[in-house]
């Protein structure tokens, strides 16, 4: 069993080689719609290019705000990541529904709930609503001493291949291919 404080990906280059399966897989189902009752322009998605240029962007500028010292922007790109792959997860299970509805005020605790509700991993649950809970300490709490810089290095050192992981679980559960 994984835990927070023990990540279960310790080899980078088993992490790397995730991550870029993940990238792909995620850029091939915006770009095709690969889910028979799902496709890009049913999703929301405004530009199917830039949607998918911007989501192969991301791991590089969460992993570029890392080396940066930077880790609250880490966590929010981090976050990003792991929210489209519980929109596409909770759309597909439920048959329906938008990426980003235009009146969606929906909290990533609210996403990662409705996503356990529609049978997400109960682990990556308890980790995604971990990481968020770091997350939020830091962005509301970090300028009245809640935490410091040092332990928002670890805490994104520690969740490093969560955003992988969820797309891992989202792609296998729902059979979307890697090409």
């Amino acid at each position: 069993m994984t835990d927070e404080r023990n990540p279960r990906y310790r080899d980078f280059e088993e992490e790397a080689k995730l991550r870029q399966t993940e990238e792909r897989a995620l850029a091939n189902f915006i770009a095709s719609g690969q889910s028979s009752s799902l496709s890009s322009s049913g999703l929301g998605i405004v530009s199917v290019q830039q949607a998918v240029a911007n989501v192969a962007e991301l791991t590089t500028r969460a992993d570029r705000a890392f080396e940066l010292g930077c880790y609250i922007e880490t966590m929010s790109l981090r976050l990003q990541h792991m929210e489209l792959w519980l929109r596409i997860f909770r759309i597909a299970r439920n048959g329906t529904g938008r990426l980003f509805e235009p009146d969606d005020r929906r909290t990533f605790g609210q996403i990662i709930a409705d996503c356990e509700a529609v049978g997400f991993d109960t682990d990556l649950v308890r980790l995604m609503r971990a990481f968020n809970l770091h997350r939020t300490r830091a962005i509301h709490k970090f300028i009245l001493g809640a935490t410091d810089y040092e332990h928002l290095r670890v805490i994104c050192a520690r969740y490093v291949a969560l955003p992988a992981r969820v797309g891992e679980f989202t792609r296998r559960t729902l059979g979307l291919h890697t090409n």
